[in-house]
């Protein structure tokens, strides 16, 4: 089976992280290729190092019927049986037009939940995505909030749940005093709150610390936050990193305040790391995390919260030792192997309906 998956790039992102973990396991399952509207990428090389084809198609317009027309002579021309596209921006559309004037059967998958900046582009999408063979979603949140703003039958929607890999490598020493967020600087990651959080734990505990692991268009807004809250040495900011393990390992607390996610991979890594939590209560966190059990839920946007659920644990280490177990079990749940085979029985239950199961 040849699959195309499409993207808008191969920055270091959620989505493109996780498609880097699973390909050496898909790429037992079938031949795969990836194609971005946009060239280059942090995460190019390595998946070219793992034998993954990877194309670049400047539509320019989104919309350009000669955009659209070239990449669809471009999935003719490989012969692929499906194409795979992750909804990032404004690509649904374009991509399930140009798969349709191929004859090539769609899937699309969605990762966040999703706002529309105009009623035209949205019922674009959703008659481009209702034109899809079916539709993937990371969680059962998103899956209910596509079927209800793209007006979808849930009986074409499949959730397959991000997946992880095991830790083989012997994790840092942990630093019982280090706070840490890893996260893209963007807006919906809340950030400012994880800031506003430090600042009032480090006017009580003393040897407290923070780092934050990401970068983003946000970054440099977030290093001046913390100047202005006289964090200084406390906080190391240290931009992208691709191996987060290494980063996270020295974390004693993993924190996500976020207002919006999909199913994050964040939270799975902390997990793995065997790492106590304290996140947003929002459904698709409170999916892997439960108050009081892989550490506390927090309203969304209130430092106060933050801070002051931080403290209490930093004060209880038999408390950490004990979320961050149970954090290990529920990561344990969700493996890339578990990942792997939800995605193929999508795929062939999709192309069941179309009369096309004997690809897989």
């Amino acid at each position: 089976m040849k699959v195309l998956r499409v993207l808008h790039n191969l920055g270091i992102g959620g989505v493109q992280r996780q498609l880097l973990s699973l390909a050496p396991h898909l790429l037992k399952e079938m031949e795969l290729h990836i194609c971005t509207l946009e060239r280059g990428g942090a995460l190019e090389p390595h998946f070219k190092e793992l034998g993954v084809k990877v194309l670049h198609v400047d539509l320019g317009w989104k919309y350009s019927p000669l955009g659209i027309a070239k990449l669809s002579r471009v999935i003719a021309r490989e012969g692929y049986d499906l194409v795979h596209i992750h909804k990032m921006g404004s690509i649904v559309f374009p991509v399930v037009v140009a798969s349709l004037g191929a004859k090539v059967p769609v899937v699309v998958q969605h990762h966040f939940l999703y706002r529309w900046l105009s009623r035209r582009k949205k019922l674009l999408e959703s008659w481009a995505t209702r034109k899809a063979q079916g539709v993937l979603a990371v969680s059962y949140p998103v899956m209910e909030h596509s079927s209800r703003e793209l007006e979808l039958f849930s009986h074409r929607m499949m959730v397959v749940y991000n997946g992880i890999a095991r830790v083989e490598h012997q994790p840092p020493l942990q630093d019982p005093w280090l706070v840490g967020m890893v996260a893209r600087m963007v807006r919906h990651k809340r950030v400012d709150t994880f800031l506003q959080a430090a600042a009032i734990m480090s006017s009580i505990l003393v040897p407290v610390k923070f780092k934050l692991v990401g970068g983003g268009e946000r970054e440099n807004r977030y290093k001046e936050m913390a100047q202005e809250l006289a964090l200084g040495q406390r906080i190391d900011f240290t931009g992208y990193v691709l191996k987060v393990w290494e980063e996270m390992g020295r974390f004693t607390i993993g924190v996500l305040p976020s207002e919006n996610e999909g199913f994050p991979n964040t939270l799975l890594e902390y997990g793995a790391s065997r790492l106590a939590m304290i996140v947003s209560s929002i459904p698709q966190n409170r999916e892997v995390v439960e108050m009081g059990r892989e550490g506390f839920l927090v309203p969304v946007g209130d430092p106060q919260a933050l801070a002051q659920a931080s403290n209490s644990l930093l004060l209880n280490r038999a408390m950490v030792r004990k979320a961050g177990k149970m954090a290990g079990r529920r990561a344990e749940r969700f493996s890339l192997f578990r990942t792997q085979r939800r995605l193929m029985a999508s795929y062939r239950c999709f192309l069941k309906k179309r009369g096309l199961s004997n690809l897989l």
